[in-house]
């Protein structure tokens, strides 16, 4: 059923291919025959492909939904838009089904996962001073979660004058993401894994560091 669901809605290409090459097939016995069968092949062919365009724009599948929620993350960091950011965060960060806190490094290692005020008040401090620009996210779908891989490089904020650590430009974090009530998918847990393991609160202690002193 996953197959199913991913070749009709996530990946309509390839089915849309193999049903064009068999109008096409049948195309060329009907110009040559004119049967009948292979008229209605085309008709059914072209008509099939069709409705997999139209579900594969008419249907957001929960990849997608996942996909676009690290879009509008991505765009905040990069213009420093805290409060936008802030709203992809679920008001259930921290609550991660346990699976989900043991792949971001939660209590299986003896990591706790950072409550939801600790995680705005980094996103604040943060974006206050740095912008963020983000890679191309790896995304594994479970059952009603997903996990993301995805890089981000650091960089001041118009008017900071600083340096990150040179190992600290480009940091990948991994986060757990699930729907919220309203439908909305929305990150639950997150840990960096690159180039060491860290909670955001020690992310913004590092950033803390590297700010001038006045």
């Amino acid at each position: 059923m996953d197959i199913l669901r991913h070749l009709v809605l996530e990946n309509p290409l390839s089915p849309c291919i193999v049903l064009g090459l068999v109008a096409v097939a049948a195309g060329l016995i009907w110009s040559r025959t004119g049967s009948r069968r292979a008229l209605a092949v085309i008709v059914a062919a072209g008509g099939a492909a069709a409705v997999l365009a139209i579900l594969s724009i008419a249907v957001e599948t929960d990849e997608e939904r996942v996909d676009r929620s690290l879009r509008i993350m991505a765009q905040a960091g990069a213009r420093g838009d805290a409060e936008a950011l802030i709203e992809r965060i679920s008001p259930q960060y921290g609550n991660a089904p346990a699976a989900l806190s043991e792949s971001t490094g939660g209590t299986s290692q003896g990591q706790t996962v950072s409550s939801r005020d600790s995680i705005v008040a980094v996103v604040r401090f943060g974006l206050g001073r740095v912008r963020v620009s983000a890679e191309d996210p790896a995304i594994r779908m479970g059952d009603q979660q997903a996990t993301v891989t995805q890089t981000y490089r650091f960089s001041p904020a118009p008017g900071q004058q600083f340096a990150l650590p040179p190992s600290h430009n480009y940091i990948t974090w991994e986060a757990t993401l699930a729907p919220d009530p309203d439908g909305q998918w929305r990150v639950r847990a997150a840990m960096a894994v690159r180039p060491e393991r860290m909670t955001p609160e020690e992310a913004a202690r590092q950033l803390h560091r590297a700010l001038p002193r006045p």
